[in-house]
């Protein structure tokens, strides 16, 4: 049997790199032609093989195996030897690989017109491997070190205000299922903060003052307003305009327009 799993070894610096086959023959000689021609997809094992060379290499067999356990055989090297080799971390994903603006550019490029896969169905064994892929995908977790990388790299991050207006557009009149928002009530019923995070909220808020314009719009939520302003609300924010313009433009708040849209107050007003 001419398939399983294996793993090309630097020899210079001992890190590595799991794969699978169904042919080892083949899969190695195909790694040794992507690293020939600067294309081969793991850009860190790229760079080792044009500072080192073929020579510094080395591929050998770890584990002989039927061509249906492959996926589950690889994910299983992949989390006991931690290649530094392999940018995605899960077995039969992508995940964690990120393209070049370049490859972004052109694969847009080639799919501009392409509807040869419209109504095209998978094989059945495919569809199986991917589920199988998810259902893996779905039982790793990320180990306590990675998720203080993945804090880390997100602290202090911002976004800038190209990509809020961005989101605000595509979020703008859309509405959540019925069963989206149970899921998320469900979730949320019988949460409690801890008392470190209640305790950094209150530090984080003491001497904390409005802004005038913030007092300003808080005053005026608490003015009345007449019908023909209570309709006009609603018609406004009905017809898709953001709650947060309308607060502007009759001096609330965001939340308190939302609370006449929903008709929690001014419920008598038609």
């Amino acid at each position: 049997m001419n398939t399983g799993i294996y793993q090309i070894t630097n020899l210079h610096n001992g890190k590595s790199y799991v794969g699978s086959a169904v042919n080892f023959r083949h899969r190695w000689r195909e790694h040794v032609r992507q690293l020939g021609t600067n294309t081969h997809h793991s850009k860190v094992m790229q760079r080792a093989w044009d500072k080192y060379g073929e020579a510094a290499f080395e591929f050998k067999k770890l584990l002989v195996c039927a061509k249906a356990d492959l996926i589950w055989f690889e994910q299983r090297a992949i989390d006991a030897l931690k290649p530094a080799y392999n940018i995605c971390k899960i077995a039969g994903s992508v995940l964690g690989y990120r393209h070049t603006d370049e490859f972004k550019a052109e694969a847009s490029a080639r799919a501009k017109g392409n509807t040869h896969r419209l109504g095209r169905k998978e094989s059945p064994e495919y569809c199986e491997q991917a589920k199988r892929s998810r259902a893996m995908r779905k039982d790793c977790s990320h180990s306590e070190e990675t998720k203080a990388k993945i804090a880390a790299a997100h602290l202090g991050r911002t976004i800038s205000e190209e990509r809020k207006e961005h989101l605000r557009q595509l979020n703008t009149g859309k509405k959540q299922s019925a069963e989206t928002i149970e899921k998320r009530m469900q979730k949320l019923r019988g949460r409690t903060r801890p008392a470190e995070a209640i305790e950094k909220t209150r530090q984080a808020l003491l001497g904390y003052k409005h802004t005038d314009a913030a007092r300003l719009a808080n005053s005026r939520s608490k003015t009345k307003l007449s019908e023909d302003d209570v309709r006009e609300i609603r018609r406004r924010v009905a017809g898709g305009e953001s709650q947060s313009s309308v607060a502007k433009a009759f001096g609330l708040t965001q939340s308190g327009v939302c609370s006449i849209h929903k008709r929690k107050t001014h419920a008598l007003v038609i």
